[in-house]
Parts: C-alpha cells; sequence; structure tokens
C-alpha cells in the first residue's frame, strides 16, 4: 500500500517589511539594511569544478605567448642566417671572379711564353743561317786570297821566264755598248781585268764586282754582255788550285760548284785539268 503524502502547503509570507524596506521573498538571499541603505549582495566565488578549466585556459595563454616569443626568436635567427648565407654568396662570387681573372692571366702568360719560345726558334734559326753565310763567305775570302796568292806567285814565275802570249779577254757583245751606263761600262773593264788575272764563273765574277761596290744590276750586266766560255773558266780554275794544293776528283768538282760552276762546268774544268 501506498502511504498517503500530506497536501502542499502554499509558502508562508514572512512578516511585514519595516517601513522603509523592501519586502522579502522565500529563498531570496539578499539581506535586508536599513532604511537609507542600498542592500548588500552576496559576491560570486567559483566552484570547484571551475578550477581545472580556468587552469587550462591560463596555460593555454601562457603556452601562446611563450610560442609567439620562441617564434619570434627564430624569426631573428633566420635573418641573421639568410644574411650570413647572401654574405658568403657573394664572397663565393668574388672568389669566382678571382679566379677566372687568374685563369685568363695564367692563358697571357702561356700564349707569351710560347710566343717567346717560337721567337726564340726562329731567333736561333736565324742565326745558324747568318753563321752559315759568315762561313761560306769566309770560305770564300780564304779562296780568293789563295787565288790571288797564287797569281803572285805566276807573275813572279812570268817575269823570270819569257814572255808568253796571256790570253785574250773576252770581247764584249757586238750590241753591248749602246746602251750601257757609265758604271756598266766601268764594271765591263773590271770584269775583263778580272778574267785576265784567273779563271771565274758566271756568279763568283758578279759577286766579285758586287764586293767592288758595283751594283747587282750592273755587274749582272756587265758579265752577261762578255762572250765568256765558262767551261774553259772552270778548267782555269781547276788548275790553278791543283797549282796550289791536292785534290781528288770529287773534292775539286764539289770546290768549283761551290765558286758558282755548274756541275756540268765543273766536271768538264776538272776532266781538262787531268782528273
Amino acid at each position: 500500500m501506498t502511504t498517503p503524502q500530506a497536501p502542499m502547503q502554499p509558502p508562508r509570507a514572512g512578516p511585514p517589511p519595516a517601513p522603509g524596506q523592501a519586502p522579502k521573498w522565500p529563498g531570496s538571499t539578499e539581506q535586508t539594511s536599513p532604511a537609507g541603505l542600498k542592500p548588500s549582495k552576496r559576491r560570486w566565488l567559483p566552484d570547484g569544478r571551475w578550477l581545472p578549466w580556468v587552469v587550462a585556459v591560463l596555460a593555454l595563454f601562457m603556452g601562446i605567448g611563450i610560442g609567439s616569443t620562441g617564434s619570434g626568436d627564430q624569426t631573428a635567427e633566420l635573418d641573421t642566417a639568410s644574411g650570413q648565407v647572401a654574405v658568403l654568396e657573394s664572397d663565393l662570387a668574388q672568389a669566382e671572379d678571382q679566379n677566372a681573372s687568374l685563369e685568363d692571366s695564367l692563358a697571357e702568360a702561356e700564349a707569351s711564353l710560347a710566343e717567346a719560345g717560337e721567337s726564340l726558334a726562329s731567333g736561333d734559326d736565324a742565326a745558324a743561317a747568318l753563321d752559315a753565310r759568315e762561313e761560306e763567305l769566309n770560305a770564300r775570302e780564304d779562296a780568293l786570297d789563295e787565288r790571288e796568292k797564287a797569281l803572285d806567285d805566276r807573275e813572279a814565275n812570268a817575269d823570270s821566264q819569257p814572255d808568253a802570249p796571256a790570253p785574250a779577254p773576252p770581247p764584249p757583245a757586238e750590241d753591248s755598248g749602246s746602251d750601257l751606263t757609265a758604271g756598266q761600262e766601268n764594271a765591263i773593264r773590271s770584269a775583263v781585268s778580272y778574267l785576265e788575272m784567273s779563271g771565274f764563273s758566271r756568279a763568283g765574277l758578279i759577286d766579285q764586282l758586287k764586293f767592288e761596290g758595283y751594283s747587282a744590276e750592273d755587274a749582272t750586266v756587265a758579265v752577261d754582255s762578255l762572250n765568256v766560255d765558262w767551261k774553259e773558266q772552270a778548267a782555269r780554275s781547276a788548275e790553278s788550285y791543283l797549282e796550289m794544293s791536292g785534290f781528288s776528283r770529287s773534292g775539286l768538282i764539289d770546290q768549283l760548284k761551290f765558286e758558282g760552276y755548274t756541275q756540268e762546268q765543273a766536271e768538264y774544268g776538272v776532266t781538262k785539268a787531268g782528273l
């Protein structure tokens, strides 16, 4: 069985308020105050259930502040590192430029060294050619000295012997007198004088006239204007050499070729001289 419940009673009204006071309702926390004063209210304090949430919110704000500070420090460090990288890149670019400049300088130095080597080699070749030319000229001078000595000896022997008819000088060409200059006529006279003393090749006689101071043109015209048998001149030269010293056939042919005779003229002269 169920127990019957008592009927609910309406709340009782409290005592009537004093003059100047507000009525007080049941369950109200407000306290009445004397007349003329405002009623005081109870301050609200958080219940213990809200404490973890408050702590979490505070931790969140602190984390945001710390993260913001750390992010600012990282940004500053990143900017510093970026500046250092830019400086290193600039230094690297300058080093590369300097390296390129050094490579260009090295290439120029190697090119200059190569040119100097070529110039030195060319200079050595030129010096060798000059030495060879000098030796050739010295040999010709020695041959001329020996020939002059032989002529002197021949003249001395001729003075002690009865006069013999000298070989007639080659007459000049028939049409050589009309267009010749004074220098060319003098060159002809000198050439005839040399041919009266000894045998000469064409090239040797031209060189002798040039040595006397005639131009190459005057000497060539003078020699070519004479009717000279160069084979007979080679024979005369071969006999002069054999009078001065002993020669083999090939050695005398080489000596005549050195004097300017052709191979054919030298062989004819050596053969006629008895070799």
